[in-house]
């Protein structure tokens, strides 16, 4: 399981990339929970999983997911 560092007490901005992380589009905002469950299923189904600070990104080999958490 990847090792995050998550501010459970925030809400945190879903973006999804497809041209490899140079445009991001904003879709919505969940709670820290749904990063975890997301994060999850990317270890399930053996996707990478890169942690940088609160910033989580998850390569499923067709596009890139970011989470971040809301200031």
């Amino acid at each position: 399981m990847t090792s995050l560092n998550i501010d459970r007490s925030k809400d945190y901005d879903h973006e999804y990339s497809t041209d490899g992380g140079h445009t991001w589009i904003p879709t919505n905002t969940n709670c820290s929970a749904m990063v975890e469950a997301d994060v999850a299923v990317a270890n399930t189904e053996g996707h990478p999983v890169t942690v940088n600070g609160q910033i989580v990104i998850i390569d499923d080999g067709h596009s890139l997911t970011r989470w971040t958490p809301r200031s």
